[in-house]
Protein backbone atom coordinates (compact mmCIF):
# COMPACT_ATOMS: atom_id res chain seq x y z
CA UNK A 1 0.00 0.00 0.00
CA UNK A 2 1.65 3.71 -0.75
CA UNK A 3 0.17 7.14 0.49
CA UNK A 4 0.96 9.51 -2.39
CA UNK A 5 0.06 13.51 -2.46
CA UNK A 6 -0.11 15.14 -5.27
CA UNK A 7 1.55 18.51 -5.03
CA UNK A 8 0.81 19.32 -8.45
CA UNK A 9 -1.67 17.95 -11.23
CA UNK A 10 -0.38 17.12 -14.74
CA UNK A 11 -1.81 15.26 -17.67
CA UNK A 12 -0.95 12.06 -19.50
CA UNK A 13 1.74 13.54 -20.98
CA UNK A 14 2.97 15.02 -17.44
CA UNK A 15 2.51 19.14 -18.17
CA UNK A 16 1.18 20.67 -15.63
CA UNK A 17 -2.52 21.27 -15.44
CA UNK A 18 -4.28 24.81 -15.88
CA UNK A 19 -2.21 27.48 -16.94
CA UNK A 20 -0.07 29.43 -14.12
CA UNK A 21 -1.07 32.63 -16.17
CA UNK A 22 -4.49 31.95 -17.07
CA UNK A 23 -7.18 34.18 -15.30
CA UNK A 24 -10.67 31.42 -15.04
CA UNK A 25 -13.78 32.55 -13.80
CA UNK A 26 -14.75 32.69 -10.41
CA UNK A 27 -18.56 30.91 -10.01
CA UNK A 28 -21.18 33.09 -9.05
CA UNK A 29 -23.18 32.15 -5.92
CA UNK A 30 -27.15 32.76 -4.95
CA UNK A 31 -28.09 34.12 -1.50
CA UNK A 32 -27.44 32.02 1.81
CA UNK A 33 -30.72 30.01 2.68
CA UNK A 34 -31.89 28.14 5.78
CA UNK A 35 -32.75 24.40 5.51
CA UNK A 36 -32.02 22.75 8.90
CA UNK A 37 -31.75 23.00 12.30
CA UNK A 38 -29.98 20.10 14.45
CA UNK A 39 -32.09 19.54 17.60
CA UNK A 40 -28.85 18.72 19.32
CA UNK A 41 -27.15 21.50 21.89
CA UNK A 42 -24.06 22.58 21.54
CA UNK A 43 -21.90 24.05 19.03
CA UNK A 44 -19.56 23.90 15.59
CA UNK A 45 -18.98 27.57 16.11
CA UNK A 46 -16.37 27.34 18.81
CA UNK A 47 -14.48 24.27 17.01
CA UNK A 48 -15.02 24.85 13.49
CA UNK A 49 -14.63 20.99 13.53
CA UNK A 50 -15.81 19.74 10.35
CA UNK A 51 -14.88 17.22 7.75
CA UNK A 52 -16.23 16.27 3.85
CA UNK A 53 -16.33 12.96 2.42
CA UNK A 54 -18.50 10.49 1.70
CA UNK A 55 -19.22 8.27 4.76
CA UNK A 56 -22.34 6.25 3.49
CA UNK A 57 -21.12 5.25 0.39
CA UNK A 58 -23.34 6.60 -2.02
CA UNK A 59 -21.11 8.87 -4.32
CA UNK A 60 -23.18 11.80 -2.93
CA UNK A 61 -20.26 14.27 -0.19
CA UNK A 62 -21.54 14.16 3.22
CA UNK A 63 -20.21 16.38 6.78
CA UNK A 64 -19.00 15.56 9.95
CA UNK A 65 -18.64 17.89 12.85
CA UNK A 66 -18.15 17.63 15.82
CA UNK A 67 -19.90 19.72 18.54
CA UNK A 68 -18.66 21.66 21.54
CA UNK A 69 -19.26 23.74 24.70
CA UNK A 70 -19.40 27.62 23.99
CA UNK A 71 -17.99 27.95 27.41
CA UNK A 72 -16.51 25.34 30.34
CA UNK A 73 -18.44 22.49 31.15
CA UNK A 74 -20.45 22.37 34.49
CA UNK A 75 -19.28 18.73 34.95
CA UNK A 76 -16.85 15.86 32.80
CA UNK A 77 -20.28 14.49 31.76
CA UNK A 78 -21.18 17.85 29.33
CA UNK A 79 -20.85 15.94 25.97
CA UNK A 80 -22.08 15.98 22.54
CA UNK A 81 -22.47 13.50 20.07
CA UNK A 82 -20.50 14.13 17.09
CA UNK A 83 -22.73 14.60 13.71
CA UNK A 84 -22.13 13.32 10.70
CA UNK A 85 -25.03 15.60 8.04
CA UNK A 86 -25.85 12.88 4.76
CA UNK A 87 -26.79 14.49 1.83
CA UNK A 88 -29.76 13.66 0.14
CA UNK A 89 -28.52 14.82 -3.29
CA UNK A 90 -31.75 17.68 -3.31
CA UNK A 91 -30.25 20.21 -1.80
CA UNK A 92 -30.39 19.01 1.99
CA UNK A 93 -28.33 17.65 4.32
CA UNK A 94 -30.00 15.05 6.92
CA UNK A 95 -28.87 14.87 10.82
CA UNK A 96 -29.77 10.84 10.65
CA UNK A 97 -27.58 9.44 13.61
CA UNK A 98 -29.69 6.43 13.25
CA UNK A 99 -29.11 5.85 9.85
CA UNK A 100 -25.27 6.45 9.31
CA UNK A 101 -24.01 5.11 13.11
CA UNK A 102 -24.12 1.33 13.99
CA UNK A 103 -24.56 2.33 17.53
CA UNK A 104 -24.82 5.28 19.58
CA UNK A 105 -22.94 8.04 18.09
CA UNK A 106 -19.71 8.81 20.26
CA UNK A 107 -19.78 11.86 21.60
CA UNK A 108 -16.98 14.77 22.58
CA UNK A 109 -16.37 17.58 24.37
CA UNK A 110 -14.42 20.17 22.89
CA UNK A 111 -13.12 18.40 19.55
CA UNK A 112 -11.22 21.12 17.51
CA UNK A 113 -10.56 19.34 14.44
CA UNK A 114 -11.38 16.00 12.70
CA UNK A 115 -9.14 14.32 10.61
CA UNK A 116 -10.39 12.00 7.93
CA UNK A 117 -8.00 8.90 6.29
CA UNK A 118 -8.89 5.44 5.75
CA UNK A 119 -7.51 3.67 8.79
CA UNK A 120 -8.79 0.22 8.70
CA UNK A 121 -7.50 -0.05 4.98
CA UNK A 122 -11.42 -0.91 3.32
CA UNK A 123 -10.77 2.45 1.17
CA UNK A 124 -13.83 3.61 3.24
CA UNK A 125 -13.32 7.47 5.37
CA UNK A 126 -12.85 7.23 8.90
CA UNK A 127 -12.58 9.62 11.33
CA UNK A 128 -10.32 10.73 14.57
CA UNK A 129 -10.94 13.41 16.83
CA UNK A 130 -8.45 14.54 19.03
CA UNK A 131 -10.54 16.22 22.04
CA UNK A 132 -8.93 18.78 24.12
CA UNK A 133 -11.80 19.14 26.89
CA UNK A 134 -12.05 22.59 28.48
CA UNK A 135 -9.04 24.68 29.19
CA UNK A 136 -9.44 24.10 33.11
CA UNK A 137 -9.46 21.50 35.19
CA UNK A 138 -12.20 18.81 34.59
CA UNK A 139 -11.98 16.70 37.53
CA UNK A 140 -8.90 14.94 37.88
CA UNK A 141 -7.58 14.03 35.27
CA UNK A 142 -8.23 17.20 32.70
CA UNK A 143 -8.56 17.31 29.58
CA UNK A 144 -10.93 14.87 27.81
CA UNK A 145 -10.55 11.58 25.49
CA UNK A 146 -9.55 11.93 21.71
CA UNK A 147 -12.16 9.58 19.51
CA UNK A 148 -11.82 7.46 16.41
CA UNK A 149 -14.64 6.58 14.05
CA UNK A 150 -14.11 3.74 11.78
CA UNK A 151 -16.36 2.58 8.45
CA UNK A 152 -17.76 -0.53 8.28
CA UNK A 153 -18.58 -3.04 5.43
CA UNK A 154 -22.58 -2.04 4.99
CA UNK A 155 -21.73 1.73 4.68
CA UNK A 156 -21.96 2.83 7.94
CA UNK A 157 -19.66 4.10 10.90
CA UNK A 158 -18.88 2.72 14.26
CA UNK A 159 -17.69 4.02 17.52
CA UNK A 160 -14.21 2.65 17.72
CA UNK A 161 -12.73 4.28 20.43
CA UNK A 162 -11.93 1.86 22.76
CA UNK A 163 -9.39 0.91 19.76
CA UNK A 164 -6.91 4.02 20.89
CA UNK A 165 -5.21 4.55 23.79
CA UNK A 166 -7.02 5.79 26.62
CA UNK A 167 -5.88 8.94 27.19
CA UNK A 168 -7.42 12.08 29.01
CA UNK A 169 -5.18 15.11 27.37
CA UNK A 170 -5.17 18.34 26.31
CA UNK A 171 -5.32 17.20 22.85
CA UNK A 172 -5.16 20.27 20.61
CA UNK A 173 -3.78 18.92 17.83
CA UNK A 174 -3.29 15.87 15.07
CA UNK A 175 -2.01 15.00 12.06
CA UNK A 176 -2.36 11.33 10.08
CA UNK A 177 0.22 9.60 7.63
CA UNK A 178 2.71 6.68 7.37
CA UNK A 179 5.32 7.24 9.65
CA UNK A 180 7.04 4.29 9.39
CA UNK A 181 6.30 3.21 6.20
CA UNK A 182 4.34 -0.12 6.82
CA UNK A 183 1.45 1.14 4.53
CA UNK A 184 -0.78 1.87 7.40
CA UNK A 185 -2.02 5.53 8.36
CA UNK A 186 -0.62 6.37 12.04
CA UNK A 187 -1.20 9.30 13.87
CA UNK A 188 0.68 12.17 15.90
CA UNK A 189 -1.72 13.37 18.74
CA UNK A 190 -0.56 16.64 20.02
CA UNK A 191 -0.74 16.72 23.25
CA UNK A 192 -0.13 20.01 25.03
CA UNK A 193 0.66 17.73 28.79
CA UNK A 194 3.44 16.39 30.44
CA UNK A 195 2.29 18.30 33.31
CA UNK A 196 3.50 21.49 31.45
CA UNK A 197 2.59 24.32 33.63
CA UNK A 198 1.29 21.54 36.80
CA UNK A 199 -1.56 21.36 34.41
CA UNK A 200 -1.69 17.58 35.19
CA UNK A 201 -1.92 16.40 31.81
CA UNK A 202 -1.54 12.97 31.24
CA UNK A 203 0.87 12.73 28.09
CA UNK A 204 3.49 14.65 26.24
CA UNK A 205 3.04 14.59 22.48
CA UNK A 206 2.36 11.21 20.90
CA UNK A 207 3.42 8.96 17.70
CA UNK A 208 0.40 6.38 17.47
CA UNK A 209 1.19 3.40 15.47
CA UNK A 210 -1.82 1.33 13.60
CA UNK A 211 -1.76 -2.05 13.07
CA UNK A 212 -3.80 -1.84 9.43
CA UNK A 213 -6.76 -2.39 10.90
CA UNK A 214 -7.58 0.48 12.62
CA UNK A 215 -5.89 -0.30 16.23
CA UNK A 216 -3.25 1.99 17.83
CA UNK A 217 -0.94 1.97 20.64
CA UNK A 218 2.13 4.31 21.50
CA UNK A 219 5.28 4.26 20.26
CA UNK A 220 7.53 5.60 22.96
CA UNK A 221 11.12 7.04 21.59
CA UNK A 222 9.98 7.90 18.67
CA UNK A 223 10.09 12.02 19.52
CA UNK A 224 12.96 13.85 21.30
CA UNK A 225 12.77 13.79 24.86
CA UNK A 226 9.93 16.28 26.93
CA UNK A 227 9.95 18.04 23.58
CA UNK A 228 5.93 18.43 24.16
CA UNK A 229 6.11 19.42 28.09
CA UNK A 230 9.55 22.07 27.47
CA UNK A 231 7.29 23.70 24.55
CA UNK A 232 3.68 24.49 23.59
CA UNK A 233 2.52 23.55 20.32
CA UNK A 234 -0.87 24.30 18.87
CA UNK A 235 -1.28 23.69 15.61
CA UNK A 236 0.91 20.63 13.20
CA UNK A 237 0.68 18.65 10.18
CA UNK A 238 2.61 15.54 8.57
CA UNK A 239 4.43 16.30 5.12
CA UNK A 240 7.62 15.06 3.20
CA UNK A 241 9.60 18.73 3.55
CA UNK A 242 13.03 17.18 2.69
CA UNK A 243 12.45 15.35 -0.56
CA UNK A 244 12.83 11.13 1.12
CA UNK A 245 9.59 9.81 0.71
CA UNK A 246 8.77 9.74 4.48
CA UNK A 247 6.48 12.11 6.27
CA UNK A 248 8.24 14.83 8.59
CA UNK A 249 6.34 16.72 11.26
CA UNK A 250 5.95 20.16 11.60
CA UNK A 251 4.85 21.24 15.11
CA UNK A 252 3.58 24.82 15.21
CA UNK A 253 3.74 27.06 18.52
CA UNK A 254 1.97 28.57 21.03
CA UNK A 255 2.35 31.60 22.64
CA UNK A 256 5.36 31.90 24.43
CA UNK A 257 6.05 33.84 27.92
CA UNK A 258 8.82 36.09 29.24
CA UNK A 259 8.95 35.60 33.20
CA UNK A 260 11.72 36.42 35.86
CA UNK A 261 14.03 37.71 32.98
CA UNK A 262 13.52 34.09 31.03
CA UNK A 263 11.84 33.79 27.75
CA UNK A 264 10.20 30.43 26.47
CA UNK A 265 9.35 31.11 23.07
CA UNK A 266 7.38 28.37 21.97
CA UNK A 267 9.08 28.93 18.19
CA UNK A 268 7.59 26.87 15.45
CA UNK A 269 9.72 23.49 14.21
CA UNK A 270 10.75 20.84 11.79
CA UNK A 271 11.07 17.67 12.91
CA UNK A 272 13.03 15.36 10.63
CA UNK A 273 11.71 11.41 10.14
CA UNK A 274 14.37 8.86 9.36
CA UNK A 275 11.85 6.56 7.56
CA UNK A 276 11.49 4.21 9.89
CA UNK A 277 8.77 6.66 12.19
CA UNK A 278 12.12 8.47 14.30
CA UNK A 279 11.83 12.22 14.63
CA UNK A 280 14.73 14.87 15.26
CA UNK A 281 14.68 18.67 15.53
CA UNK A 282 15.91 20.57 12.19
CA UNK A 283 17.40 23.06 14.01
CA UNK A 284 16.51 26.82 12.68
CA UNK A 285 14.41 25.28 9.67
CA UNK A 286 11.19 27.74 10.19
CA UNK A 287 11.26 31.52 10.28
CA UNK A 288 9.81 33.06 13.26
CA UNK A 289 6.32 33.20 14.46
CA UNK A 290 4.41 36.57 13.43
CA UNK A 291 3.45 38.75 16.47
CA UNK A 292 6.73 37.60 18.18
CA UNK A 293 6.98 35.55 21.55
CA UNK A 294 3.09 35.91 21.92
CA UNK A 295 2.58 34.67 18.22
CA UNK A 296 0.55 31.42 19.06
CA UNK A 297 -0.60 29.20 15.71
CA UNK A 298 -4.28 27.93 15.07
CA UNK A 299 -3.79 26.13 11.87
CA UNK A 300 -1.72 24.46 9.12
CA UNK A 301 -2.76 24.02 5.42
CA UNK A 302 0.35 22.09 2.94
CA UNK A 303 0.52 22.61 -0.58
CA UNK A 304 3.38 23.55 -3.58
CA UNK A 305 2.26 26.76 -3.91
CA UNK A 306 5.42 27.94 -6.48
CA UNK A 307 4.88 24.73 -8.67
CA UNK A 308 8.79 23.62 -7.97
CA UNK A 309 7.82 20.42 -6.60
CA UNK A 310 8.80 21.15 -2.77
CA UNK A 311 5.79 21.37 -0.28
CA UNK A 312 5.01 24.87 1.06
CA UNK A 313 3.25 25.82 4.39
CA UNK A 314 0.70 28.50 5.46
CA UNK A 315 0.03 28.97 9.16
CA UNK A 316 -2.53 30.94 10.67
CA UNK A 317 -1.63 32.89 13.70
CA UNK A 318 -2.84 34.93 16.31
CA UNK A 319 -1.75 36.64 19.48
CA UNK A 320 -1.59 35.19 23.16
CA UNK A 321 -0.04 38.24 25.48
CA UNK A 322 0.46 37.28 29.33
CA UNK A 323 -1.87 38.53 31.52
CA UNK A 324 0.58 40.52 33.47
CA UNK A 325 4.77 40.71 33.61
CA UNK A 326 4.50 37.93 36.97
CA UNK A 327 1.93 35.53 35.12
CA UNK A 328 1.85 34.03 31.57
CA UNK A 329 -1.54 33.10 31.20
CA UNK A 330 -3.58 34.72 28.81
CA UNK A 331 -6.91 36.04 28.66
CA UNK A 332 -7.87 36.78 25.22
CA UNK A 333 -6.46 36.30 21.89
CA UNK A 334 -6.26 39.19 19.63
CA UNK A 335 -5.42 39.23 16.42
CA UNK A 336 -4.86 37.23 13.14
CA UNK A 337 -2.50 36.61 10.64
CA UNK A 338 -1.30 34.17 7.67
CA UNK A 339 2.35 33.32 7.42
CA UNK A 340 3.01 31.72 4.02
CA UNK A 341 6.65 30.23 4.08
CA UNK A 342 8.10 28.51 0.87
CA UNK A 343 9.82 25.09 1.09
CA UNK A 344 13.29 24.99 0.04
CA UNK A 345 13.27 21.31 -0.59
CA UNK A 346 15.83 20.05 2.25
CA UNK A 347 13.08 20.71 4.98
CA UNK A 348 14.03 24.61 5.52
CA UNK A 349 11.68 27.26 4.88
CA UNK A 350 11.70 30.77 3.64
CA UNK A 351 9.06 33.46 5.06
CA UNK A 352 7.46 35.04 1.83
CA UNK A 353 4.02 36.29 3.10
CA UNK A 354 5.42 40.30 2.41
CA UNK A 355 5.52 39.22 -1.64
CA UNK A 356 2.95 35.66 -1.39
CA UNK A 357 -0.18 37.48 0.58
CA UNK A 358 0.55 41.33 0.65
CA UNK A 359 -0.37 44.39 2.92
CA UNK A 360 -2.26 41.75 4.82
CA UNK A 361 -3.85 43.34 7.74
CA UNK A 362 -3.27 41.89 11.32
CA UNK A 363 -6.35 42.78 13.08
CA UNK A 364 -4.57 43.18 16.18
CA UNK A 365 -7.48 44.82 17.86
CA UNK A 366 -9.92 42.16 17.27
CA UNK A 367 -10.36 39.10 19.23
CA UNK A 368 -11.90 36.98 16.17
CA UNK A 369 -9.05 34.59 15.53
CA UNK A 370 -8.26 31.95 12.68
CA UNK A 371 -8.91 28.60 13.37
CA UNK A 372 -8.11 26.79 10.47
CA UNK A 373 -7.26 26.84 6.71
CA UNK A 374 -8.65 24.71 4.20
CA UNK A 375 -7.12 24.81 0.41
CA UNK A 376 -9.47 24.55 -2.58
CA UNK A 377 -9.74 25.07 -5.94
CA UNK A 378 -12.69 27.62 -6.39
CA UNK A 379 -11.95 27.91 -10.17
CA UNK A 380 -10.72 24.73 -11.52
CA UNK A 381 -7.16 25.66 -12.70
CA UNK A 382 -5.78 23.43 -10.78
CA UNK A 383 -4.05 26.12 -8.15
CA UNK A 384 -5.96 26.27 -4.70
CA UNK A 385 -7.33 29.05 -3.15
CA UNK A 386 -6.99 30.21 0.94
CA UNK A 387 -9.84 29.79 2.79
CA UNK A 388 -10.54 30.83 6.76
CA UNK A 389 -12.44 29.79 9.79
CA UNK A 390 -13.15 32.27 12.22
CA UNK A 391 -13.76 31.68 15.96
CA UNK A 392 -16.19 35.11 16.58
CA UNK A 393 -16.55 35.01 20.84
CA UNK A 394 -19.13 37.25 22.06
CA UNK A 395 -16.84 39.80 23.05
CA UNK A 396 -15.44 39.86 19.54
CA UNK A 397 -16.32 42.07 16.19
CA UNK A 398 -18.96 39.95 13.80
CA UNK A 399 -17.11 39.94 10.19
CA UNK A 400 -17.15 37.27 7.32
CA UNK A 401 -13.91 34.54 7.06
CA UNK A 402 -11.51 35.75 4.61
CA UNK A 403 -10.28 34.33 1.61
CA UNK A 404 -7.94 35.02 -0.83
CA UNK A 405 -7.46 33.90 -5.05
CA UNK A 406 -4.20 32.08 -6.28
CA UNK A 407 -3.46 33.77 -9.71
CA UNK A 408 -1.56 30.42 -10.82
CA UNK A 409 1.91 30.82 -9.54
CA UNK A 410 0.84 31.10 -5.36
CA UNK A 411 0.64 34.94 -5.33
CA UNK A 412 -2.81 35.56 -3.32
CA UNK A 413 -5.33 38.26 -3.58
CA UNK A 414 -8.13 39.07 -0.94
CA UNK A 415 -11.77 38.14 -2.13
CA UNK A 416 -14.55 40.59 -2.21
CA UNK A 417 -16.01 40.28 1.52
CA UNK A 418 -18.31 37.76 2.20
CA UNK A 419 -17.46 35.34 -0.73
CA UNK A 420 -17.93 33.30 -0.75
CA UNK A 421 -19.11 32.37 3.07
CA UNK A 422 -21.49 34.89 3.66
CA UNK A 423 -22.04 35.18 7.55
CA UNK A 424 -20.97 37.37 10.06
CA UNK A 425 -22.14 35.53 13.44
CA UNK A 426 -20.75 32.19 12.24
CA UNK A 427 -17.60 31.48 9.72
CA UNK A 428 -17.69 27.74 10.57
CA UNK A 429 -18.68 26.06 6.70
CA UNK A 430 -17.62 23.43 4.67
CA UNK A 431 -17.09 23.14 0.83
CA UNK A 432 -19.39 20.10 -0.95
CA UNK A 433 -21.97 19.75 -4.26
CA UNK A 434 -25.53 19.97 -2.37
CA UNK A 435 -27.00 18.24 -5.48
CA UNK A 436 -24.19 16.00 -7.59
CA UNK A 437 -23.82 17.70 -10.76
CA UNK A 438 -20.45 19.25 -9.80
CA UNK A 439 -21.57 22.70 -8.58
CA UNK A 440 -19.02 24.33 -5.86
CA UNK A 441 -21.61 24.66 -3.30
CA UNK A 442 -20.77 26.32 0.80
CA UNK A 443 -22.72 25.01 3.93
CA UNK A 444 -22.80 27.38 6.22
CA UNK A 445 -22.84 26.88 10.24
CA UNK A 446 -24.69 29.35 12.60
CA UNK A 447 -24.31 28.51 16.73
CA UNK A 448 -28.37 28.82 18.35
CA UNK A 449 -29.27 28.55 22.14
CA UNK A 450 -31.35 25.29 21.07
CA UNK A 451 -29.24 23.89 18.08
CA UNK A 452 -27.12 24.68 15.42
CA UNK A 453 -28.85 26.30 11.79
CA UNK A 454 -27.49 24.75 8.78
CA UNK A 455 -27.52 27.22 5.65
CA UNK A 456 -26.45 26.47 2.37
CA UNK A 457 -25.18 29.00 -0.54
CA UNK A 458 -25.69 27.07 -3.81
CA UNK A 459 -23.50 28.12 -6.63
CA UNK A 460 -25.94 29.77 -9.86
CA UNK A 461 -25.13 28.57 -13.19
CA UNK A 462 -22.85 25.91 -15.04
CA UNK A 463 -20.61 24.33 -13.06
CA UNK A 464 -17.16 25.29 -13.55
CA UNK A 465 -13.91 22.48 -14.11
CA UNK A 466 -13.21 20.29 -11.71
CA UNK A 467 -10.23 20.57 -8.98
CA UNK A 468 -7.38 18.30 -8.89
CA UNK A 469 -7.74 14.67 -6.75
CA UNK A 470 -5.18 14.09 -4.18
CA UNK A 471 -4.25 12.04 -1.68
CA UNK A 472 -4.73 8.56 -3.51
CA UNK A 473 -4.63 5.42 -1.55
CA UNK A 474 -4.16 2.03 -2.90
CA UNK A 475 -4.91 -0.96 -0.35
CA UNK A 476 -5.32 -4.53 -0.11
CA UNK A 477 -8.44 -4.35 1.86
CA UNK A 478 -7.56 -6.84 4.98
CA UNK A 479 -11.01 -8.59 5.43
CA UNK A 480 -11.44 -9.18 1.44
CA UNK A 481 -8.50 -9.43 0.17
CA UNK A 482 -9.24 -6.91 -2.99
CA UNK A 483 -7.39 -4.00 -4.66
CA UNK A 484 -9.53 -0.89 -3.64
CA UNK A 485 -8.61 1.87 -5.04
CA UNK A 486 -9.69 5.46 -2.70
CA UNK A 487 -9.70 9.11 -3.01
CA UNK A 488 -10.85 12.13 -1.01
CA UNK A 489 -14.31 14.21 -1.97
CA UNK A 490 -13.07 16.37 -5.38
CA UNK A 491 -14.69 20.02 -4.96
CA UNK A 492 -16.41 20.03 -7.87
CA UNK A 493 -16.40 16.74 -9.23
CA UNK A 494 -19.59 14.88 -10.15
CA UNK A 495 -17.93 11.60 -11.73
CA UNK A 496 -14.12 10.15 -11.68
CA UNK A 497 -12.03 8.27 -14.25
CA UNK A 498 -9.97 5.34 -12.85
CA UNK A 499 -7.02 4.92 -14.92
CA UNK A 500 -5.12 1.42 -14.62
CA UNK A 501 -1.30 1.71 -15.85
CA UNK A 502 -1.94 4.45 -18.48
CA UNK A 503 -5.76 3.05 -19.60
CA UNK A 504 -9.11 4.14 -18.96
CA UNK A 505 -10.38 1.66 -16.38
CA UNK A 506 -13.34 3.18 -14.76
CA UNK A 507 -15.96 5.96 -14.53
CA UNK A 508 -18.05 6.33 -11.49
CA UNK A 509 -19.48 8.78 -9.34
CA UNK A 510 -17.93 7.11 -6.31
CA UNK A 511 -14.94 7.56 -4.28
CA UNK A 512 -13.98 4.11 -4.05
CA UNK A 513 -13.37 1.26 -6.72
CA UNK A 514 -12.08 -2.01 -6.43
CA UNK A 515 -10.50 -3.69 -9.06
CA UNK A 516 -9.94 -7.33 -9.59
CA UNK A 517 -7.79 -7.42 -11.97
CA UNK A 518 -4.95 -5.52 -10.72
CA UNK A 519 -1.43 -6.65 -10.56
CA UNK A 520 1.59 -6.33 -8.58
CA UNK A 521 2.95 -4.22 -11.73
CA UNK A 522 -0.79 -2.05 -11.98
CA UNK A 523 -0.72 1.65 -11.10
CA UNK A 524 -3.38 4.03 -10.80
CA UNK A 525 -3.96 7.66 -11.39
CA UNK A 526 -7.42 9.27 -10.99
CA UNK A 527 -9.09 12.65 -13.16
CA UNK A 528 -12.20 14.63 -11.73
CA UNK A 529 -14.72 15.27 -14.29
CA UNK A 530 -18.05 17.06 -14.59
CA UNK A 531 -20.42 18.67 -17.34
CA UNK A 532 -17.94 21.55 -17.59
CA UNK A 533 -14.69 19.15 -18.15
CA UNK A 534 -12.09 17.37 -16.36
CA UNK A 535 -9.55 17.90 -14.21
CA UNK A 536 -5.64 17.23 -14.85
CA UNK A 537 -4.41 13.41 -13.29
CA UNK A 538 -3.85 12.98 -9.90
CA UNK A 539 -0.36 11.78 -8.99
CA UNK A 540 0.57 7.99 -9.99
CA UNK A 541 0.52 5.39 -7.11
CA UNK A 542 1.64 1.97 -7.69
CA UNK A 543 -0.63 -0.87 -6.62
CA UNK A 544 -0.89 -2.60 -2.79
CA UNK A 545 2.40 -5.16 -2.64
Amino acid sequence: MVLALALAGSDASGSTHGSATARSRLPRYGRVQFFAQSSEPGSATVTGATAVADFNGDGLPDVALARALGGAPSSAQDTFPIGVLLNDGHGKLLDQPATIFDGAPPRNQWGRMLLVADFNNDGRPDLFLPDTGPEAANGRPPGYHSTLILSTPDGRLRDATSQIPQEWAFTHSAAAADVNGDGNIDLFVGNIGGNLGGSGSCCDIQIWLNDGRGNFTVAPGRLPPAIGTDNVYTATTLADVNGDGAPDLILAGGHGCVLSGSTQRNDTQVLLNDGRGYFHVLSGAIPSKPFGVAGEAQGIAVADLNQDRHPDLLIAYTSGPQTAPDNCSVGRVQGRYIQVLLGNGDGTFRDETASRLPKQDTHRASFDYIESLTLADLTGDGRPEIFTSLVVPPWGDPTSASAYRNNGKGDFTPLPVGYPVLDSLSNVHAFLDFTGHGRRDVLIIDSQGQGDRFYRRLQLGKPLRPGLPTGVRVTRDPATGQTVIAWPYVWGAARYEIWRSGTLLAVTHLMRYVDSGSSQNSSYTIRAVNSAGKSGFSAIVPAAK
